[in-house]
């Protein structure tokens, strides 16, 4: 018998998101509370970043190389979303105050880690963000496959690239 779960049926999720859900949990959660969507606010379960490349986006509204770069992560998303692609950004706010996050985010297709969550400032300490923009992508196991993609050119190929090293 090819059934390994005796008298358990099988899972009905990939298997990613158990990985995903080990590597990410202790970090967001599994509650429907710390990820949020959109202008709103709206809860958004992590179960719903299995099988994606997800990038960790540290920015803040009153950092200028950040409001710059923004528009280009916008753009990037929006082009891999629209054509189906595995891929979920996840912003992590450093603005000073929940106005400035909520005025920011609102311009964000993404998710984002709630402003009021004691997880938001535990991410950053967690992956060492000195400094903003910071684009931290892993891929759907959890591994780290960019330290800050800022750097790199926001295209296809690059998606790509980061989908072969997942």
């Amino acid at each position: 018998n090819s059934n390994n779960w005796g008298p358990w049926s099988s899972p009905t999720e990939p298997t990613s998101t158990v990985y995903l859900q080990k590597a990410f949990v202790n970090l967001l959660g599994n509650d429907n509370g710390t990820l949020v969507k959109g202008s709103q606010l709206s809860p958004v379960y992590s179960s719903s970043l299995a099988g994606k490349i997800v990038a960790l986006y540290f920015s803040a509204s009153w950092c200028p190389p950040c409001r710059q770069f923004t528009p280009m992560l916008i753009q990037f998303y929006n082009s891999l979303v629209a054509s189906g692609q595995p891929f979920e950004v996840i912003f992590v706010s450093a603005d000073r105050d929940e106005a400035s996050f909520k005025e920011y985010f609102k311009k964000m297709p993404w998710l984002a880690i709630k402003y009021s969550s004691p997880r938001r400032q535990g991410i950053q300490a967690s992956y060492q963000v000195n400094g903003i923009p910071n684009l931290k992508v892993f891929g759907p196991n959890g591994n780290l496959i960019s330290a800050n993609a800022v750097q790199e050119p926001l295209n296809y190929s690059t998606f790509q690239r980061w989908q072969s090293m997942a």
